[in-house]
C-alpha cells in the first residue's frame, strides 16, 4: 500500500500510512502452495531465483504472513489508516521513465542496477538494449531479466514500447539456458533441474528396468532421481549430498558411459569409482577458481549453477570422499531397486577403495602457537569491513567449532545470557545442527565487540548497557551473526555455508601472507591449506589438549559418538609424543 502510494506521489495519503501500521489482518493460509504458486504460468520467471527470494514473492502475491508479531500488530490501528487504505483503488499505479527503481523493483535489484549507474526507469529501459544486458550485473541471471522485461513490457503504455529484440533475446537466453540436451560425449552439461536427456538415454527402456510394476510414479530416470530426493526434502544438507552424486552419476553415465543411468552394470559402477579419482577431461568436468582467486584464499569457484561454465566437480576425489559418493549411490540405488524401478542394485557389491592415510581430524588443525599468529595478524588489520567481518568469522568459528552450514544459521536472537549463582554468567548460542539436533554452544565475551562492530558495519543498531558491558541481544534486530556488508544486499542479512567458507578462507590467506613476511614460510603453507572444517578441528583439538572432559567437547561439536571426537585425541601424534616420551624415560646409563 505504502508503495502504491509513492508510486503515485499521494503524500497525504502516504503520511496516513507511514503513520500506523495497517490495520487488516493478514491471511494465515495461502490458496496456494509454493511449489503449485511457482507452476503458474505468470510466475515462472522466480524459478531461477533463490528460495529466500521465491518465499518472499509467495508471501508478498498470496499475503501471507509468517510473523506472528507482525501479524498482532496489524489487529489495531487509528481510524485514518482506513480511510488512507480506501483511497488506494483511486490512485493512478502507473510507471513513468522518472519514476525511481526503488519504488518498482526490489531493494537488491536496485542496489545491483544503481552500481551500474542506473537510477530510473527510462535508463533501465536503454540499459536492456544492449544484447545479454544482464551479464553484467551481480546475481542476476536470464531468470531475473526475464522477470524485468516482463514488467517493462506490462507498462508501455507509460513506459514507451519495449522493442521486441529485447523480449526475444531474454526468452530464446532462458530457453538456451533452462533446455540442455545431454547425450553424448563432449556435449555440455547441464544441473539436474535444467536437464533435458534424449529419449534415447532417458531411461524410459533401460536395460537394468525391473519387469515388475513400480511402485512409484517414474517413467525415466530424471523422474526417478527427482523422487529419490523428494524424501530428503525436509533434511535440505543429505537433500544436497544426494543431488550433487545423483547429478554426476547420471552426466558421467550418458556422457562418458553412453548410457542411460538405468541401463549401468556392476562393471560401469566399477568404472566410475575410478572416474572419480580423476574426473577426465577436467575442461569438461572440473571447474576450478582462477590464479587470482587463489591467491586471495578461494578453493572453491562459485559459479551459478545456470551458468554455461558450470561443472560439477571440484577436483579428483579422496578415497574418503569417493567411499561417501558411493555410499550415497547405493542408498538411492537400494530404494529404486525396492520399489521395483531398477531391477538390481549394480552398486550393492562395489569394492570400494581403503581409506588413505591422509589424517582425517587432529592432524588437521593448526597448533596453537600458529593460532596465536593468526589471531595477532587478523587483529592488528580490522581497518575495512571486509576485514573486521573476516576478523568475526574466523574467530567465531575456532571459539565454537561449528560447521559452515551451523555458522550461516547462527542468528542474534539466538543468543541468550545464562545466569548461574556458583559459576558467573555467560553467552550461550542455540544452535541446530545434523539431524535436526540441538544443542548450545558457549560464545565467549571477548566475541561480542567482535560482533557489534559487524553488526555496526551492516547498519544494525546494537543496544548496550554500560554498566555491566553486556548486550540483551532480544532488543537487537534478528539478523545473521555473519551477513552481508555489500550495499547492494542491504536488506539480505543472510549468507551461504559457500560465501562463509570463502570469507574465512580469505582471512587464512591474508594471514597466512603477513605470517609469512614475518618469516614462518612453514605456519604460512600450513594456512593455505585451511578451511572452515580446519577451525572445527582446531577448536576440538585445543580443547581436548588443555583437558575438557571429552564428554563436553562431543557436546559442543554436536557428535552423535563420543568415538567421533575420540579420534581428535587419539590421533593426535603431539600429544602422543609428549606424554609417551614421558612415560617411557632414558634408562639410566644411556
Amino acid at each position: 500500500a505504502i508503495l502504491i502510494a509513492r508510486r503515485a506521489g499521494a503524500n497525504d495519503v502516504l503520511a496516513y500510512l507511514l503513520g500506523a501500521a495497517p490495520s487488516r489482518s493478514a491471511k494465515s493460509n495461502p490458496k496456494l502452495t509454493l511449489d503449485e504458486w511457482l507452476l503458474r504460468p505468470e510466475n515462472s520467471g522466480w524459478q531461477h531465483w533463490s528460495y529466500d527470494e521465491q518465499i518472499r514473492a509467495f508471501e508478498a502475491d498470496q499475503q501471507v504472513s509468517s510473523n506472528p508479531v507482525a501479524t498482532a500488530a496489524m489487529q489495531i490501528g487509528p481510524a485514518n489508516v482506513f480511510e488512507a487504505i480506501d483511497l488506494l483503488p483511486t490512485l493512478v499505479d502507473r510507471p513513468t521513465p522518472d519514476s525511481p527503481l526503488e519504488v518498482w523493483l526490489v531493494p537488491a535489484l536496485t542496489g545491483t542496477l544503481r552500481r551500474a549507474g542506473v537510477t530510473n526507469l527510462g535508463q533501465l529501459i536503454a540499459f536492456c538494449m544492449t544484447a545479454r544486458w544482464w551479464e553484467g550485473l551481480s546475481r542476476v541471471g536470464v531468470g531475473k531479466a526475464q522477470l524485468i522485461t516482463s514488467f517493462l513490457a506490462k507498462h508501455t503504455a507509460t513506459l514507451g514500447p519495449l522493442p521486441s529484440e529485447v523480449i526475444d533475446g531474454v526468452a530464446s537466453a532462458q530457453k538456451k539456458d533452462a533446455l540442455v540436451v545431454v547425450c553424448a560425449p563432449g556435449s555440455h552439461l547441464a544441473p539436474l533441474e535444467n536437464l533435458s536427456v534424449a529419449t534415447h538415454f532417458d531411461g524410459s527402456l533401460g536395460d537394468n528396468r525391473s519387469h515388475d510394476r513400480s511402485r512409484i510414479d517414474a517413467d525415466n530416470d530424471l523422474d526417478a532421481i527427482r523422487l529419490v530426493l523428494d524424501r530428503y526434502v525436509e533434511r535440505p544438507h543429505t537433500w544436497r549430498a544426494y543431488r550433487k552424486e545423483l547429478e554426476r552419476l547420471l552426466l558421467w553415465s550418458i556422457v562418458e558411459r553412453h548410457k542411460a543411468f538405468s541401463s549401468l552394470t556392476a562393471s560401469d559402477a566399477q568404472a566410475y569409482l575410478a572416474f572419480l579419482a580423476n574426473p577426465v577431461p577436467a575442461a569438461r568436468w572440473i571447474s576450478a577458481p582462477s590464479a587470482a582467486q587463489v591467491a586471495v584464499g578461494v578453493k572453491r569457484k562459485t559459479g551459478r549453477r545456470h551458468a554455461m561454465d558450470w561443472r560439477p566437480f571440484e577436483g579428483p576425489l579422496s578415497p574418503e570422499s569417493a567411499i561417501h559418493a558411493m555410499r550415497v549411490i547405493q542408498s538411492a540405488c537400494a530404494y529404486l531397486a525396492r520399489h521395483a524401478y531398477l531391477a538390481t542394485n549394480p552398486f550393492s557389491d562395489l569394492v570400494l577403495p581403503l581409506n588413505s592415510d591422509r589424517p582425517q581430524f587432529a592432524d588437521r588443525h593448526f597448533p596453537e602457537h600458529v593460532w596465536k599468529s593468526v589471531e595477532a595478524a587478523l587483529l592488528a588489520k580490522r581497518n575495512t569491513t571486509e576485514y573486521r567481518r573476516e576478523c568475526f568469522a574466523t574467530l567465531f568459528a575456532v571459539s565454537t567449532g561449528l560447521r559452515a552450514a551451523e555458522l550461516a544459521d547462527a542468528r542474534t536472537h539466538d543468543l541468550e545470557r545464562v545466569y548461574t549463582r556458583e559459576d558467573g554468567d555467560g553467552y550461550f548460542l542455540r544452535v541446530t545442527g545434523k539431524g535436526n539436533k540441538s544443542r548450545r554452544v558457549y560464545f565467549t565475551d571477548w566475541l561480542i565487540p567482535l560482533l557489534m562492530d559487524h553488526l555496526t558495519d551492516r547498519g544494525i543498531a546494537v543496544p548496550t548497557n554500560s554498566d555491566a558491558g553486556t548486550v540483551d541481544f532480544t532488543d537487537v534486530q534478528d539478523c545473521a551473526l555473519i551477513g552481508s556488508i555489500d550495499e547492494r544486499y542491504e536488506q539480505r542479512d543472510h549468507l551461504t555455508s559457500m560465501t562463509i567458507y570463502n570469507v574465512i578462507c580469505s582471512a587464512l590467506a591474508r594471514a597466512a601472507n603477513a605470517i609469512d613476511n614475518a618469516g614462518d614460510s612453514a605456519a604460512a603453507a600450513l594456512l593455505r591449506r585451511g578451511s572452515t572444517h580446519w577451525l572445527r578441528h582446531t577448536f576440538a583439538t585445543h580443547k581436548s589438549r588443555r583437558g575438557v572432559e571429552l564428554r563436553l567437547v562431543q557436546e559442543d561439536l554436536g557428535h552423535k559418538s563420543i568415538d567421533t571426537t575420540a579420534k581428535y585425541r587419539n590421533t593426535d601424534l603431539a600429544e602422543r609424543l609428549v606424554t609417551s616420551r614421558a612415560a617411557l624415560p632414558t634408562p639410566e646409563g644411556l
